[in-house]
């Protein structure tokens, strides 16, 4: 057994096939960040909600859940029955392997629950990068610093500094997970399915991108890729390269999720949530609140256009709609009897 020992009188979601990236991810470690702790959390808060709200149960929209990386894992219940929920912007397939071997696909957007020595198949995530399973009640797993998401740029212990490995134990609230009802469904959010240009705003560095370089660089038709290397600290964009004045390097700063980092050679990084805190490169623009769970979606390879927001009432406008679709979705829970 690895980091977690655990009895399977407790109910419990054991790992038994790793995926490719499997994280625990909750809301995020606020209050740290000017000690050089990233916030972490969901790098696609959208999808990580959705799946929290299909789980149901007071408190899930903010309990620990997993995020899954290209391929998921295969989870089995152990020591009780739990309700679970899988969502992702893109397309992921879900099925429900029963104890007695019967197999069942979870339909998209829809709950599931697993009774003990049933297992929980994920595969391939399709169109985005990353997909969540949220599970009633959240994981159980001790916080640290007021937080259960991993943080794989170190200072967390155990599961929380690590992906997750077969055999891990992740336990469950025994007096919250048990299902209650019937399964909760919805239609699939529109935002999920939103392919328009990233809305990005000034940064603190603006002024040493000439105004032409900022138009034809920030317009919706200049197309950049995501390279290989992505992870959760940041996307590197090949395409044009970003002319600063005075060149890249700054005084250290504070970076915040969403900016788009230009480094020495003109080419720039869009910062992702276990990014470094602070930083000494430019930042001419930062991608705007509402659209940073597109980021944590973004494939390799993926095509990435951007459109200048022109002013804080506009953003602020857009802002207050995305929130409100958010906060709307609890209303759009349908039941399956």
């Amino acid at each position: 057994m690895a980091d977690a020992e655990r009895s399977d009188a407790a109910p419990a979601l054991q790992v038994i096939r790793a995926g490719l990236l499997d994280l625990l991810v909750d809301p995020g470690r606020r209050g740290w960040q000017r000690f050089g702790m990233p916030q972490g959390g969901p790098a696609d808060a959208e999808s990580y909600g959705v799946a929290a709200i299909l789980a149901g149960g007071a408190g899930t929209e903010s309990a620990a859940a997993t995020e899954v990386t290209a391929a998921g894992p295969v989870l089995e219940a152990v020591g009780g029955a739990c309700r679970v929920a899988v969502a992702c912007a893109g397309e992921v397939a879900a099925t429900v392997q029963r104890g007695d071997g019967t197999k069942e696909p979870v339909p998209p957007f829809t709950s599931a629950t697993l009774r003990p020595g049933d297992r929980l198949a994920i595969g391939l995530v399709r169109h985005v990068l990353r997909a969540y399973v949220a599970v009633r009640g959240g994981i159980d797993v001790p916080p640290q610093l007021g937080s259960r998401s991993t943080c794989l740029r170190g200072g967390t212990t155990g599961l929380l500094a690590r992906a997750l490995r077969p055999g891990d134990l992740l336990p469950l609230d025994p007096s919250a997970c048990e299902p209650r009802g019937p399964e909760r469904t919805m239609v699939a959010p529109a935002f999920l399915s939103d392919r328009s240009p990233l809305a990005i705003l000034d940064g603190p560095q603006k002024d040493r991108l000439r105004r032409a370089d900022a138009h034809a660089l920030l317009r919706k038709t200049t197309v950049f890729r995501a390279a290989a290397a992505i992870d959760r600290t940041g996307i590197r964009l090949e395409g044009p390269p970003f002319p600063l004045r005075f060149g890249a390097d700054v005084a250290s700063q504070g970076c915040p999720a969403g900016a788009l980092q230009v480094v020495g050679d003109g080419s720039a990084i869009l910062l992702g949530p276990d990014r470094g805190t602070t930083g000494g490169y430019a930042i001419p623009a930062v991608v705007a609140s509402w659209d940073l769970p597109r980021l944590g979606r973004i494939r390799p390879g993926g095509i990435v256009r951007f459109d200048h927001v022109d002013s804080l009432e506009l953003a602020e406008a857009a802002r207050t709609i995305r929130a409100r679709a958010m906060d709307g979705l609890a209303d759009a829970v349908t039941y399956v009897f």
